[in-house]
């Protein structure tokens, strides 16, 4: 049960990140790209993902596993969210990738995610909904200066 927790969830966080790839952004902590994904589609397109992270950590680090019926309704799930992003990523367009860049690039000045340089001038720190995740974002500007 506990392999089967965590290979769902990194099997879902691949395909996110295949996504974030496709659109030229590297970003290397969970947090930052499970939010970034949610910003960019829609919080209910990761909703899951998210559910299924707290379920990894707690399986992986704390040892709290689930039943069987709770780990197939997560392989189901999982199925469903590595398809979703299948389909996204497959006919993607150079100008899809443009917008979905565009739109992280104007975030920086909404109220709902805002940046603040940290440590150095390439290490961000995103604040949304009044949670901190660090990230260095190096790769994401410049990727955005291609823009």
């Amino acid at each position: 049960m506990l392999w089967a927790t965590v290979t769902i969830y990194y099997a879902e966080y691949y395909a996110l990140y295949s996504f974030l790839q496709r659109i030229g952004i590297k970003c290397e902590n969970h947090s930052c790209s499970i939010l970034l994904a949610s910003f960019l589609l829609d919080e209910d397109k990761v909703k899951i993902i998210s559910e299924h992270k707290d379920k990894r950590i707690d399986a992986q680090y704390y040892m709290k596993v689930g039943q069987e019926g709770k780990i197939k309704t997560m392989l189901i799930e999982a199925q469903f969210f590595i398809s979703y992003f299948d389909e996204l990523i497959s006919p993607i367009s150079a100008e899809e990738i443009k917008e979905y860049r565009g739109k992280i690039f104007c975030s920086f000045e909404d109220e709902s995610l805002k940046v603040a340089k940290v440590h150095s001038k390439y290490s961000l720190r995103f604040v949304h909904k009044e949670k901190f995740v660090a990230q260095q974002f190096k790769s994401l500007l410049e990727n955005l200066k291609n823009i």
